[in-house]
């Protein structure tokens, strides 16, 4: 194609190539193709109206009333039609004669953006600044399809509902929790008339009470019984259950009708020493017997005439015996040593007869038993110079003092018959003088406490039987006695002490162990044969003076805390007990007031 000429007819058309009409078209394209909030009309740019002339006819004097003529191209492929802007839009080429540039539009020829119908539904715009995808082939930008906007599914509008009503019952079941969820304390108690308290309302021995949360203080009390009060918390929707039987008050209660000597607990059985000191007597089942107890009231001078549940009994030895000081019991039953202090002319008719002993000696004898057959029952003398004595815990053994005339002082080891002797300690070199004597229950130490004069002297040894190691774990003198406790680790010794309140109860309880450490003085005066270990080793129990003219008190002491729990007992006479023992299961606790045998139920005054 030529070149345009400055000289060139300007009556005659101009050729125009395709490659020009594009260049053109690229020039005059506005900067923005679009613009984001104007949406590109889709679809084929309607043909502009135009009426050909039929005639040539030359050129109008004015420019704007001649409709341009589209210019004559080389045969190409068309440009890809580039839809108008209202604002601006593409002019066609001029015709001969006319200048290019925008020309005015004709009111009937305003443009019209296509409907729906005539291009679909509208596609959406891209966001500003984000280019558009690349027609392939053209190099001509794309438009980018769009999902429309999806309508909330039926399971999202389910799951919200759901959440809602969630939300609503819960506060509603919190606020329910917190103003007028209640516990439950169920009272179960027995007997059933008791007086019952919580926090001051008033209940039965069988109730459900239905409580805000909190805690309460419940009491409960009768007459003659052990006080019960508790305090219990009680907690929403849970139950806390109070199930009692009140403990009875126990009264002593004097098992045998007659007066007796003395009385020991051996292997669970109750012997006395009765009959004016002349037989032995075994206590069987419990009878129901009237009966005068003699005893002074702490109201008034009067002698009570009470009824109480006596014991059988039943001679074990025939009613020859006579002087008996102590007797030291067998594991089994079978033996026991006596001690019988001399006097010939009374003692001539029994079995302890002896006139080579002078009066007044303590003498020591074997009674066989023989299955409590009293026709041939034996004694035998072993001598008058044996001090205290004790048998190994199977009754194989037996171990004792002795101090002979001739100044010897010896611990002796013996068979249960007196024979193959074996001196275990020469007690004169280590000054202990006529101690006293215990064993532990594992057969494995004694204790040794001397009865001297020199009182300050009168320490607590012990004695590993198997070594003959002697150690003196109690350095402080004044000592009175000692005992061990059931596991053989821990022992109980009195030791003097002078009394302002009442002179007459002058010792003082304290426990240490066989190693001796761990020394602790127990809030207790009483003297050793009024005081034992329980069952466990872990308390002491032990009956204590109030004072004179005053009724005792019996004590659980706890040996690691020095606790004091009291077991309690009503009766309107005084009780002061000569002698206590009480029975292997801690349960009772037996005792001699004016010659008579009482037993008591030991009864503390808490509750597990």
């Amino acid at each position: 194609m030529n070149n345009k000429d400055d000289n060139q007819n300007p009556d005659q058309e101009p050729e125009v190539s395709g490659e020009e009409l594009e260049e053109y078209l690229k020039e005059k394209k506005p900067e923005k193709e679009k613009e984001p909030d104007q949406p590109k009309p889709l679809g084929p740019v309607p043909a502009e109206k135009s009426e050909a002339p039929t005639t040539a006819e030359p050129a109008a004097t004015e420019p704007a009333a001649t409709e341009p003529q589209p210019p004559t191209v080389e045969p190409a492929a068309p440009p890809e039609p580039t839809p108008p802007t209202p604002q601006t839009p593409t002019p066609s080429p001029a015709q001969p004669g006319a200048e290019l540039g925008p020309r005015p539009i004709p009111e009937s020829e305003e443009f019209k953006p296509p409907t729906e119908a005539e291009t679909g539904p509208p596609k959406p715009v891209l966001p500003p600044g984000e280019p558009l995808a690349e027609k392939p082939g053209t190099g001509a930008p794309t438009e980018q399809p769009t999902e429309p906007p999806k309508k909330p599914s039926k399971f999202k509008t389910f799951c919200a509902i759901f959440v809602i009503i969630f939300l609503l019952l819960a506060a509603g079941a919190g606020a329910w929790w917190y103003f007028l969820a209640t516990g439950n304390l169920v009272l179960s108690v027995t007997p059933a008339d008791v007086e019952i308290t919580v926090d001051g309302q008033t209940a039965s021995g069988s109730e459900t009470l239905k409580l805000k949360p909190g805690s309460y203080t419940v009491k409960i009390e009768k007459s003659g019984y052990v006080s019960y009060e508790k305090e219990v918390t009680i907690t929403r929707l849970k139950t806390e259950t109070v199930q009692l039987e009140l403990k009875l008050i126990p009264s002593p209660e004097q098992i045998f009708s007659e007066k007796i000597q003395d009385f020991y607990l051996v292997s669970g059985d109750t012997i006395v020493l009765g009959n004016g000191g002349k037989t032995l007597y075994k206590l069987g089942e419990q009878i129901l017997q009237s009966v005068i107890k003699g005893r002074q009231t702490e109201e008034e001078n009067t002698i009570e005439d009470e009824t109480s549940p006596l014991l059988t009994k039943t001679a074990i030895t025939p009613d020859t015996l006579a002087n008996v000081q102590d007797i030291i019991w067998h594991p089994s039953e079978s033996l026991a040593i006596f001690k019988i202090k001399q006097d010939k002319s009374k003692l001539a008719a029994t079995p302890f007869a002896n006139s080579d002993v002078a009066n007044g000696k303590i003498m020591t004898w074997l009674y066989d038993f023989k299955r409590y057959d009293l026709v041939s029952q034996e004694s035998h003398f072993w001598g008058a110079d044996i001090g205290d004595i004790v048998w190994s815990p199977d009754g194989e053994n037996v171990y004792y003092y002795y101090a002979p005339a001739g100044g010897e002082k010896t611990l002796i080891s013996a068979s249960k018959g007196n024979q193959s002797l074996e001196r275990l300690l020469n007690l004169k070199d280590e000054s202990i003088e006529n101690p006293r004597l215990a064993i532990s229950p594992d057969g494995k130490y004694l204790t040794l406490v001397p009865r001297s004069k020199q009182y300050e002297t009168n320490y607590v040894y012990l004695l590993e039987i198997l070594t003959k190691k002697l150690t003196k774990i109690v350095e402080t003198g004044n000592n009175l006695g000692a005992k061990f406790a059931p596991d053989s680790e821990k022992i109980l010794y009195a030791t003097y002490s002078k009394n302002e309140v009442e002179p007459i109860e002058y010792s003082i309880l304290s426990v240490i162990d066989i190693e001796g450490k761990n020394k602790k003085k127990l809030d207790a005066r009483a003297f050793l044969d009024r005081a034992t270990f329980n069952s466990t080793s872990g308390s002491v129990i032990v009956a204590v003076s109030a004072g004179k003219d005053k009724t005792d008190n019996f004590y659980k002491i706890d040996v690691e805390t020095g606790e004091k729990n009291e077991y309690v007992y009503k009766s309107s006479s005084i009780i002061k007990p000569e002698k206590v023992l009480f029975s292997a299961d801690d349960d009772y606790a037996y005792f001699v007031i004016t010659d008579y045998l009482y037993k008591m139920e030991l009864v503390g005054n808490e509750y597990q």
